[in-house]
């Protein structure tokens, strides 16, 4: 039987893909169709600057 933990990140892998996958039909379907808003624009370039100075750092689930 495997361990709580290991449950645990198959489900997070398992929402991850699932996630993913709805990104995809947000990406898909709904951003050619309307331009974001000034707030939003302002937050997107915000998060990709951050994420390019590396102001911005994502942990793996797996590695805690």
């Amino acid at each position: 039987m495997p361990s709580p933990k290991n449950q645990i990140l198959e489900e997070i892998r398992i929402l991850r893909r699932e996630v993913e996958r709805l990104e995809g039909l947000i990406e898909e379907r709904l951003i050619p169709i309307s331009k974001p808003l000034p707030d939003e624009v302002d937050v997107i370039r915000g998060y990709v600057k951050d994420k390019k100075t590396g102001r911005l750092e994502f942990e793996r689930l797996e590695n805690l």
